[in-house]
């Protein structure tokens, strides 16, 4: 081996233990590393009311399907489909041609009468006189009298065709009954349209929205006997605190009982019930599939946030931390959940302490360092 070859394999060495070297003097003293930082909050107790969740579907508190009163080819479209319309709003306008014929032919009947009938009350007060002295026969009188009758009795038929004249000129202008969203027109223009009979748009109103749904008979008498302690108002649906969660998680809530059905189903022993939420901005249509909450027991409950919960195969836990910052992994059962608390029904006390942020940094058996903070600031 030559001198040059003796000289590259001793540099070869060298390299790793000088880079050795370097990396070991920036390794943490004692090869210990810092205790992860964690926040936790402690677990509240707190009075709360047990709610059931039920599978429901909504519904229009008003749904009108357009019709026309009078027979016609239509002749306009006047709103925007799917759009907003308000009670009064002209939505469709049948040929009024034949309609306005008939309504001028009755103002003209009406015009015939009116006349006849000045004519023949002057009559009767000229002759009147006449009639007391003699001066005109009785007979003749008692004819004019008549005449003049029958004219008055003419007039007023005349008014009742002009009336309804006019109701059937105003019936060719369709507009809409209620206020709310509007479908597409049915029915395009040309096409012949029959009275009472050719459904030309539907409506459905907004501003709230209902949802039906069956509750089990031990369910209704535990919600009933909070209604006869005075708990909840009928018709206010505990202050308004029904919620209603969307196929998308979305949840509405301030929604209140107003209606439970007179007789339970035999077939299912279910119970019929409908509350009434808010809506708006008609963001809920009817037909949707939902899961209504409703209020059924009070209670006194152990409370956490609920990020502070995790799921592994099914199972929920969190992480206790101890007053020696110990880290314990601990299985629990949840309740429901409460304006972002969940609620533990096993496996933890009030007072105890829980991780909510720094869950991915945290196993059991491990120490950290806590910053504890106010459940009511997650």
């Amino acid at each position: 081996m030559n001198r040059q070859s003796v000289t590259v394999l001793f540099a070869s060495f060298i390299v790793p233990i000088a880079l050795g070297a370097i990396g070991c003097e920036h390794a943490p003293a004692g090869g210990q590393q810092k205790p992860p930082d964690v926040t936790v909050v402690q677990a509240v107790e707190r009075q709360v009311t047990e709610t059931v969740e039920f599978p429901g579907r909504t519904e229009a508190p008003e749904a009108v399907e357009i019709r026309a009163r009078v027979s016609g080819y239509l002749e306009e479209v006047k709103f925007p489909q799917g759009g907003d319309v308000k009670v009064g709003d002209v939505l469709f306008e049948v040929d009024p041609k034949m309609y306005k014929a008939d309504y001028d032919k009755a103002a003209g009947q009406v015009g015939v009468y009116e006349a006849k009938v000045k004519r023949l009350r002057a009559d009767v007060e000229r002759n009147a006189p006449l009639a007391a002295k003699g001066t005109v026969s009785r007979e003749d009188f008692e004819k004019m009298v008549g005449d003049r009758d029958e004219a008055i009795a003419g007039l007023q038929s005349a008014k009742a065709n002009l009336e309804g004249a006019k109701v059937n000129l105003d019936y060719t202008k369709i507009r809409s009954p209620i206020t709310g969203k509007i479908s597409r027109n049915l029915i395009t223009v040309g096409n012949l349209v029959k009275a009472d009979s050719t459904v030309l748009a539907n409506i459905v109103s907004t501003q709230k929205i209902y949802a039906y749904f069956d509750v089990d008979e031990n369910s209704y008498l535990r919600y009933e006997e909070r209604v006869r302690k005075g708990e909840i108002k009928p018709g206010e649906g505990d202050k308004g605190v029904v919620q209603m969660t969307l196929g998308d998680g979305t949840v509405i809530k301030g929604g209140t009982v107003d209606y439970i059905d007179v007789q339970l189903s035999r077939g299912t022993g279910t119970i019929l019930v409908r509350s009434t939420f808010p809506d708006p901005e008609g963001s809920v249509k009817a037909g949707q599939f939902v899961r209504v909450r409703l209020p059924i027991t009070p209670q006194t409950a152990v409370l956490v946030p609920e990020v502070a919960v995790g799921s592994d195969q099914g199972l929920k836990y969190v992480y206790v931390v101890d007053d020696k910052d110990k880290v314990e992994y601990r299985r629990v059962t949840t309740g429901g959940v409460h304006d972002g608390m969940q609620v533990i029904d096993k496996g933890l006390k009030a007072g105890e302490w829980v991780v909510v942020k720094g869950l991915l940094r945290v196993r059991d058996g491990v120490t950290v360092t806590a910053h504890r903070e106010d459940a009511a600031k997650q």
